[in-house]
């Protein structure tokens, strides 16, 4: 996803800042069973737009959590013995929540840990849950004026 920051920044103490982000974001899955097994593939697509609030410490810690709305579609298609391929599809929508910790490298790069947790609303609801470990680039830079 793209987090996008609207550029408020509320400073509480001087080691401590409040600010948020929407972090638009798709993702894609998809799974295949062993080969000797009946044939399966699995696809899913999502869609998330959390609203992330974020509390930094000293600058470069960060902790955050988010909520926002979710959808989903997954395709199944399967061949089982002696029977033709059959094709399953589900759509459903649900609330994507989240929660992480990040350290500021520089301005431009930070390392992320979160977790995600994504609960579907439909006739069985269920939830997922998404460990994730990744880095951050800051690809835009704000420009500041200088007196």
């Amino acid at each position: 996803g793209i987090d996008v920051y609207p550029g408020l920044e509320n400073n509480v103490f001087h080691f401590l800042m409040l600010n948020f982000s929407i972090r638009p974001q798709i993702s894609y899955s998809y799974a295949m069973n062993a080969s000797n097994s009946y044939p399966l593939n699995y696809n899913s697509v999502g869609v998330g737009l959390p609203v992330i609030f974020h509390i930094h410490f000293y600058k470069e810690h960060a902790f955050y959590l988010g909520c926002g709305p979710y959808y989903e579609i997954e395709l199944l298609q399967i061949q089982q013995k002696y029977s033709e391929t059959q094709f399953y599809y589900q759509s459903m929508f649900g609330l994507l929540t989240l929660f992480g910790y990040s350290y500021d490298i520089n301005e431009s790069i930070k390392f992320f840990a979160e977790c995600e947790f994504d609960f579907h609303f439909s006739n069985d609801n269920f939830y997922a849950i998404k460990p994730i470990i990744g880095a951050s680039f800051n690809v835009f830079k704000e420009k500041k004026n200088e007196k």
